[in-house]
């Protein structure tokens, strides 16, 4: 059982570090279209 609930943390860890890259690359494409459309 206790194994059982170390693997659900270690899948929610991943999913938590996952959506952060993914938030982070949104941000990063986004701040080079705001870049590309000033100039």
């Amino acid at each position: 059982m206790n194994l059982v609930k170390k693997s659900i943390a270690v899948a929610l860890l991943a999913g938590i570090g996952f959506a952060a890259v993914a938030q982070e690359r949104v941000y990063v494409i986004d701040q080079r279209d705001a870049v590309a459309t000033s100039g």
